[in-house]
């Protein structure tokens, strides 16, 4: 590693720091038993399995988010993925040498390969790695295919959902009420008050104001990571703008049923470890925003599964779009301007109407959707007129 140069020895840092990020997740999740043993032992416990786990859900469609502070696609090809398995090998075997690693599950071999020049063999041979994963039934990794296309042949590229119908994003704020009670209150905050992710998590029980006469919610959205997490920050638990008297509307009519449910749920918790926080994992900690989001993956998975016999038309649109937690935020903003929440005086969509119900500091993010839905509402009004056009013809 010494004799690389400083662009690589960056890169191989991010790829580790990541894949211990993953690993820390995982131990913070507690759903995957094989990842007990890092809580027990740290890094010391480290074997193969833990790598071939990362690997295959790098290998998996999963979102970043982008400098806009929007949540994007990342599909990882098969030559990334096994690119970063070489720097995993590598680091593996670093830990090897330092005898940090002395598990038999968990030490790398080599072998000699003879180094070829024009057919002839020039030396004795190159000292490589032999991957673990290679035809490995225990640390099986599933790659993504080499070259991904759909059943024309043409190469498969992100789609994202940009809206979802209300009878859908009600249907499925009902199916987390009924079973995923830990991050419910959470998305019905972001499907009708338009919180991004780390403005979810970073919310306190007395950052929320319930003010049933005016049927609402008021947030008082601050970054609290240092108050909830102390030394867990990461880029899903931050909030991007603080800000006061955030409105979450009641447009289902049952937003203050699943505050009150979310208020019983925490109550009926035996351990919590910070008594304000408004949204805890598993073990009773402040949830993180990655904690929040695999929880929320798993719950658009099961609620595919769940329309696949009652709706299966809607189950397969949502399979085939990429969405996340994102969704509810654009699903909010769609809502606000086709309804006329966001109108102004004059009756028309008023970008800085829509920047603050978002909590946007700039104008370009509402300009876009208004363009954009303005844009379809000219569509459709044509579209009338020729119909009306084409009808007068007959007539005639």
């Amino acid at each position: 590693m010494s004799e690389k140069a400083v662009n690589t020895k960056i890169h191989y840092g991010y790829v580790i720091c990541d894949f211990l990020n993953y690993l820390k997740l995982q131990i913070e999740l507690g759903e995957d038993e094989c990842f007990d043993i890092l809580q027990e032992e740290g890094i010391y416990g480290l074997n193969f399995i833990h790598a071939s786990k990362y690997l295959t859900y790098i290998g998996t469609r999963k979102t970043k988010v982008n400098k806009q502070g929007e949540e994007e696609l990342v599909v990882n090809n098969y030559s990334t993925v096994k690119r970063k398995e070489n720097i995993l090998i590598s680091f593996y075997t670093f830990l090897n040498k330092k005898k940090i690693l002395t598990n038999k599950d968990a030490i790398v071999e080599h072998k000699v390969v003879p180094i070829k020049n024009r057919g002839n063999v020039t030396s004795k041979g190159k000292r490589v790695s032999i991957s673990p994963f290679k035809d490995s039934l225990e640390y099986k990794v599933f790659y993504p295919p080499t070259n991904p296309t759909n059943s024309y042949g043409e190469s498969i590229k992100a789609i994202k959902l940009a809206d979802m119908k209300r009878v859908t994003w009600e249907l499925f704020l009902e199916y987390a009420r009924e079973n995923y009670p830990d991050i419910a209150l959470g998305v019905a905050m972001q499907f009708m008050g338009g919180l991004r992710l780390g403005e979810v998590v970073n919310l306190t029980i007395d950052a929320v104001e319930v003010n049933r006469d005016k049927d609402k919610l008021f947030l008082d959205i601050n970054d609290r990571q240092l108050f909830l997490f102390k030394s867990l920050k990461s880029k899903k638990s931050q909030v991007k703008f603080a800000r006061e008297n955030q409105v979450v509307f009641n447009w289902n009519q049952e937003l203050f049923n699943i505050w009150d449910e979310h208020m019983k749920y925490l109550s009926k918790l035996k351990k919590r470890t910070n008594i304000k926080a408004l949204f805890v994992n598993k073990k009773g900690n402040p949830m993180t925003g990655d904690v929040y989001e695999e929880r929320f993956k798993k719950l658009k998975s099961d609620f595919i599964e769940f329309l696949e016999n009652s709706k299966p038309v809607e189950s397969k649109t949502l399979k085939k779009y990429a969405w996340s937690t994102h969704i509810g935020r654009h699903v909010f903003t769609n809502f606000i301007i086709k309804t006329g929440l966001a109108n102004n005086s004059m009756g028309v969509p008023d970008a800085k109407i829509v920047a603050s119900l978002r909590g946007d500091r700039n104008l370009s993010s509402a300009l876009a959707y208004i363009d954009r839905i303005a844009m379809v509402e000219a569509i459709d009004e044509n579209l009338q007129n020729l119909s009306k056009e084409a009808l007068k013809e007959e007539r005639v």
